[in-house]
C-alpha cells in the first residue's frame, strides 16, 4: 500500500506514523468509507514493521471512528468516519507533515518507474514541476 510508509528518521513511534498516514489518506479522499484496508499482516509485511504495529495503529483508527474491524472480513473505512471540511488541509504535526510528503514523493517515484522512465527523468520532471509552481505562486 503506497500510501503508508514508515520513515526511522522521524521521532513519531511506527504505529502512529501509521495511524496518521491512513489519516491523512482519508482526508485527501484517497481513502473513502467503506474502502478495505489491507491486513495487518499484509501491511506489516509491506513496511517491514511488526504486525502488533500494524495491529495498534487499527485499532487507534477504529477508537476514534475512523475505522471498523469486521473480523475474518478485514478492517474498513467507516461510513460515518470523521474529515476535515471539503478543501481543508488536514493539520499535521512538522513530523507527520515531513512523512506526507515522503510518502507522496515515494508514490511519485513509483508511478515513474511503472511508466518506464529512470530516477534522473523523474528527478527532472520533479523539480520543472516546482519551477512552475514558483512562477505561478
Amino acid at each position: 500500500m503506497s500510501l503508508v510508509v514508515v520513515s526511522d528518521g522521524v521521532s513519531s513511534p511506527p504505529h502512529e506514523q501509521i495511524e496518521q498516514q491512513l489519516r491523512a489518506a482519508h482526508a485527501r479522499g484517497e481513502l473513502r468509507a467503506g474502502d478495505r484496508l489491507p491486513t495487518v499482516r499484509a501491511l506489516a509485511a509491506d513496511l517491514g514493521v511488526a504486525p502488533n504495529t500494524v495491529l495498534r495503529a487499527y485499532r487507534d483508527l477504529e477508537a476514534a471512528g475512523v475505522v471498523v474491524a469486521r473480523g475474518k472480513r478485514g478492517t474498513f473505512i467507516a461510513e460515518s468516519a470523521p474529515r476535515p471540511a471539503a478543501g481543508a488541509p488536514a493539520a499535521l504535526p512538522p513530523a507527520d507533515a515531513e512523512l506526507q510528503l515522503r510518502a507522496a514523493a515515494w508514490t511519485y517515484t513509483e508511478l515513474g518507474v511503472r511508466l518506464g522512465f529512470d530516477a534522473d527523468t523523474c528527478l527532472a520532471a520533479a523539480a520543472e514541476a516546482i519551477a512552475q509552481r514558483r512562477h505561478t505562486a
